[in-house]
């Protein structure tokens, strides 16, 4: 057995994940890669995996977040690997910054990271230019491989145009955290999955308590603009982002314009709501970030996923309070949340494309997705066995099985390849109104044209069209 290589890395500056930084703001197939031989067949027992292991080699980089405890999980994780593969190095490289751009250029200049850490709407512009490719024919021909281990709708958002084009490694879809002390102590009914827009709206009016000394108050909700949580309001009224194909945005649709006035006027008619941004406004500082639930103790709700989760046990404000999970409020037109994801994808110009497979199908075996439970990495596994072990902990929240349930009735905010730019002009157009409240419509009806334009010139520049 040679001594797993793994490459030293710089000390890299905390980050926050993707979801957190932009909302300032994890599943399908398969059992424990022990080993992969170079057509994508994984190995059985031990002989079997002693056998196949030898069959693998190459380098293969890894550029993942550099965040803790990322850097510490992955050299882990590769060293594992090499164990079982000694032909194979990884480089494991905390370098992963959402920065697609960066990516695109490294790799038509012909020298990058063989996989990417990603997610559900950042793997989809890669592959329509041509940098990722799919690993469908890799997974034919895993006999390991097997669907009923995975969560299926949550693999699928990796698919494109019928292609597997990467592979989540966690998710978590959006659910209701709520102060359960201060729900008690107003002497409300605590939420659950009857509830609707009108039953939180009225429990949010009772547990207001607004301030009259310049300090915090209580507020019955929190919020922020972000996509991961804007877009339950959008989708329970009716509307949308964007239309099926992702060629078309949605946001001017009479549903979508009633689900985010909903939202606004939860900040500024009815002001039962905090939000960062509002916060920073009205006082000139925040310094409570995203997490005003948390370290304040003052909020009775907030929709977040369980990427929130460490977040929370740690947050001073709940340390004396008892605090728990249930689905989103139904909507005018039923409840979907969202379900936002964090995985893995291929440069389609790696030099070691089976070595980067196997490595990368054993980032989602059950041996890895246990040690993302175990080492903290926010969201949920991507494995159903390693999942399971989230709902054997016994720090809150109680109703642990509502973070798996939701899956059920979640979907990614979006997926399509062209809709980054236009996210963020419509987000542009909301913004003065979540600061101030206002009528959307006129809002969203003066921004459609650069949300159109931009849409359009990132349909323009897709190569696999």
């Amino acid at each position: 057995m040679t001594t797993p290589r793994i490459r030293p890395v710089r000390p890299v500056r905390d980050q926050a994940t993707r979801r957190r930084v932009l909302a300032s703001g994890t599943l399908g197939t398969g059992a424990l890669l022990a080993a992969a031989c170079s057509t994508g067949g994984t190995g059985g027992g031990d002989g079997e995996k002693a056998t196949q292991a030898s069959a693998v080699k190459g380098t293969v980089r890894f550029s993942h977040l550099g965040q803790k405890p990322h850097p510490d999980v992955f050299t882990k994780l590769g060293a594992q690997f090499q164990q079982q593969n000694p032909g194979v190095t990884v480089l494991a490289e905390p370098t992963w910054n959402w920065d697609n751009a960066k990516f695109i250029a490294e790799a038509v200049g012909g020298d990058t990271s063989d996989l990417v850490w990603t997610s559900e709407n950042f793997v989809t512009p890669l592959f329509a230019k041509g940098v990722v490719k799919e690993v469908d024919g890799y997974l034919s021909r895993d006999k390991s491989f097997k669907p009923a281990d995975y969560y299926d709708t949550v693999i699928n958002a990796y698919k494109f145009r019928g292609k597997q084009a990467g592979l989540p490694v966690n998710f978590g879809a959006y659910v209701m955290h709520y102060n359960k002390t201060l729900f008690e102590r107003a002497g409300r009914k605590l939420p659950d999955d009857t509830w609707t827009w009108d039953t939180f709206l009225d429990a949010a009016k009772a547990l207001t308590r607004p301030a009259t000394d310049g300090t915090f108050g209580q507020y019955g909700f929190e919020t922020r603009l972000h996509e991961n949580v804007y877009s339950s309001w959008l989708w329970n009224a009716g509307g949308d982002l964007f239309n099926a194909e992702g060629t078309k945005a949605l946001f001017d649709r009479p549903e979508s314009i009633e689900g985010m006035q909903y939202l606004v006027d939860l900040l500024h008619r009815h002001k039962v709501a905090a939000a960062p941004e509002v916060i920073q406004k009205q006082t000139g500082s925040n310094p409570y970030g995203n997490n005003t639930f948390g370290l304040t103790g003052k909020v009775a709700m907030v929709f977040n996923a369980i990427y929130y989760l460490p977040t929370y046990r740690q947050s001073e404000g709940l340390q004396q309070m008892e605090w728990d999970i249930a689905p989103i409020p139904k909507g005018p037109k039923g409840r979907t949340t969202t379900n936002p994801t964090a995985g893995v994808t291929m440069w389609s110009g790696s030099k070691a494309p089976d070595a980067a497979w196997a490595f990368m199908r054993y980032l989602i075996s059950e041996e890895a997705s246990k040690t993302y439970v175990e080492m903290q990495i926010d969201g949920l596994p991507v494995h159903k066995g390693a999942a399971d072990l989230v709902l054997k902990d016994t720090r809150p929240p109680k109703s642990k099985p509502i973070y798996i349930d939701a899956y059920k009735y979640a979907k990614p905010a979006f997926t399509t390849p062209y809709g980054q730019r236009a996210k963020t002009e419509y987000n542009n157009a909301i913004r003065p109104l979540f600061l101030e409240g206002g009528q959307i419509k006129t809002a969203v009806a003066e921004a459609m044209p650069k949300i159109t334009a931009a849409l359009e010139e990132e349909m323009a520049a897709d190569t696999k069209k």
